[in-house]
């Protein structure tokens, strides 16, 4: 497949950030590329839109969760997962930004190198303003006891994946959970691997829109009984 890299995004209720997101994704200086969209039944506009990109370029690949499977994002990630045929995988949100050459270094780090995979770096924006925030600090550490301790140092939109590393360990989302996932798939990534990559490299941009946005994006536990498949999940 010639480094194909399958971009995969859940989709719910985003058209205001769909056409940006989308457009990201198109203007990638690096081509092979495959866009796997599963929309959650959306109420708004998403469908329409990402119909357009998908007769506009066939690279977009667009599905709708099918009725059988509960509603969520990390069931239309699986969905995603079962949908693409890429060497490569990248998770990303219909509300995030790509850098233009983003694509491009992520496949050149991990194609030269036998990483299962490999990490970057991104800037928290909220839309306004002239700069953005780096999402981490990349404080040296246990990386381990850092997702365990819920202090992730990356986000899984700054993540490239082996697309033969995610079959062989059966890596999916835990369609149980309903916050924290991100948490959880990467913890799992770290626990499976024993070569994996991390670069200072940023580039994606996390949209964040609204205080009350950020609020829900970075939603804590108090207690691990707050949410029992959460920490059935974490244990496991």
């Amino acid at each position: 497949m010639n480094n194909l890299v399958s971009i995969l995004i859940p989709n719910f209720n985003k058209a205001t950030f769909l056409r940006a997101t989308l457009n990201t994704i198109l203007t990638q200086t690096f081509t092979n590329w495959e866009c796997i969209i599963v929309d959650d039944h959306s109420t708004d506009n998403s469908w329409e839109i990402i119909e357009e990109y998908a007769k506009t370029d066939s690279r977009f690949k667009i599905y709708k969760r099918p009725n059988h499977l509960a509603k969520g994002g990390n069931v239309c990630r699986n969905c995603a997962i079962t949908n693409s045929v890429g060497d490569f995988v990248v998770f990303f949100d219909s509300d995030d930004l790509l850098y233009p050459n983003a694509l491009q270094e992520r496949v050149n780090v991990i194609s030269n190198s036998d990483y299962d995979f490999c990490v970057g770096n991104g800037v928290l924006w909220n839309g306004k303003d002239k700069t953005g925030l780096l999402i981490s600090n990349w404080i040296q550490g246990d990386v381990l006891n850092a997702f365990i301790n819920f202090e992730p140092l990356w986000l899984t939109q700054g993540v490239i994946i082996r697309r033969n590393f995610i079959d062989k360990n059966n890596i999916i989302w835990d369609e149980r959970v309903p916050f924290y996932q991100d948490v959880l798939y990467n913890l799992k990534l770290v626990i499976l691997s024993k070569n994996y990559g991390i670069t200072p490299e940023i580039d994606w941009i996390w949209y964040v829109s609204s205080k009350s946005s950020l609020a829900s994006k970075t939603k804590a536990v108090n207690t691990y009984s707050d949410n029992y498949n959460l920490i059935s999940s974490f244990i496991k």
